[in-house]
């Protein structure tokens, strides 16, 4: 007798054998190893060199793909300049003044904003076709579009899998965001990224008594001034994704590890912000 799968492992093993192409036995088996998450099951499959046949032809599908956008094939092969990313970017349907550009440059790992390398590409899409219904595999403009339509909808939900997908995307913006050379964001770029990602197309920093985005960009542009490193760029995120589950700060303690700048902004909030919105309701 097979063996009992749920509802949601059944979908997993469908999606799984439609992007690979094996047998739903081989399929379970992998799935299983990977705790049914198909996206990390399709890159182990490929990354292990299995079903190199079926790898190479979507490799060379895709390499076909980054052909077409190269800026100067003959002095970069391997990689696309700003021109070449900004119109593969809108062929595939990417806001360039939303978060679905980041998404994007997340999945081809960009080195820098607006460009791209053949190796992120080519593993990127390869291990995001999962998304990419119906044949579930991302070897075209129109099925990228597919792809990056599905990861933005999975960021907006209240999952683990769209928050990790979020951290993800987050994290590799700081990377991207970066001048070149430089080890830190400069704070009107780190303000702009914030406003995007923490905007209604990805994560909204704000609760019903508190807009949190508004009064951090605030502060920071009153009282920090400074470029923003990578520790504070992360801790930005624990700290939002805290503030959302319990608005009131009760969870503060100002003993914990937060970068200087934390600890002033919490002080800040309960200090000035909390402190006016009391009195203006007394007076009321």
């Amino acid at each position: 007798m097979p063996p009992a799968y749920t509802a949601s492992q059944k979908a997993a093993i469908a999606q799984f054998v439609s992007f690979t192409q094996v047998d739903k036995a081989s399929a379970a088996r992998s799935l299983k190893t990977h705790n049914w998450n198909v996206d990390a099951a399709v890159n182990g499959f490929y990354s292990n060199g299995q079903n190199t046949a079926h790898a190479t032809t979507h490799d060379s599908s895709l390499n076909q793909v980054f052909d077409k956008y190269q800026d100067a094939p003959k002095e970069s092969p391997n990689k696309i300049g700003p021109t070449g990313t900004m119109k593969f970017f809108g062929d595939i349907g990417v806001d360039l003044e939303g978060i679905s550009m980041l998404i994007a440059s997340e999945i081809v790992q960009s080195p820098s904003m607006g460009e791209m390398e053949r190796e992120g590409f080519v593993k990127g899409w390869s291990a995001l076709g999962s998304l990419a219904p119906p044949t579930a595999s991302a070897d075209t403009t129109a099925k990228m579009k597919a792809a990056i339509g599905a990861r933005q909808k999975e960021i907006a939900s209240p999952t683990p899998a769209g928050r990790d997908a979020f951290k993800r995307v987050y994290r590799h913006t700081f990377a991207v965001g970066r001048e070149p050379g430089q080890k830190a964001v400069g704070l009107s770029s780190a303000t702009e990224f914030w406003r995007v990602l923490f905007g209604p197309s990805g994560t909204p920093w704000t609760s019903a008594g508190t807009p949190w985005l508004d009064w951090w960009i605030a502060f920071l542009e009153q009282h920090h001034r400074k470029t923003v490193n990578k520790d504070l760029w992360n801790q930005t995120l624990t700290f939002a994704q805290k503030c959302l589950a319990d608005e009131s700060l009760d969870w503060w303690d100002e003993e914990s590890a937060w970068p200087g700048v934390v600890d002033e902004f919490v002080e800040f909030v309960k200090s000035e912000k909390r402190a006016a919105t009391d009195g203006a309701m007394e007076i009321g």
